[in-house]
């Protein structure tokens, strides 16, 4: 009995586009900072003490500060109010 095997590979195709990290600021002073905060425990603690750590040592202006759900995308509603409010924004994750 004669046949034909076939031998599929199961880990299909990788294809990663190539994205240009943002520019860095030759400084932190004068720009305001934005917190995305997910509203796990202790996220926006943390965020928050991040940017009174980096008060520290640079003149920021004031601090924007948004929330999203854990497990979704920002709103485009966020996005487009840290465009106006904030010129750097910290997201993290805490549990």
């Amino acid at each position: 009995m004669a046949g034909t095997i076939e031998v599929l590979n199961p880990r299909g195709r990788l294809h990663q586009a190539a994205i240009p990290l943002a520019p860095r600021p030759a400084s932190l002073d004068g720009l305001r900072p934005g917190i995305l905060e997910n509203r796990k425990a202790n996220a926006k603690l943390l965020l928050e003490q991040l940017v009174e750590g980096l008060r520290e040592r640079h003149d920021l202006g004031p601090t924007a500060l948004r929330s999203k759900n854990a497990s979704a995308p920002a709103p485009g509603s966020v996005l487009e109010a840290f465009s106006k409010e904030a010129d750097f924004v910290l997201v993290g994750s805490c549990d």
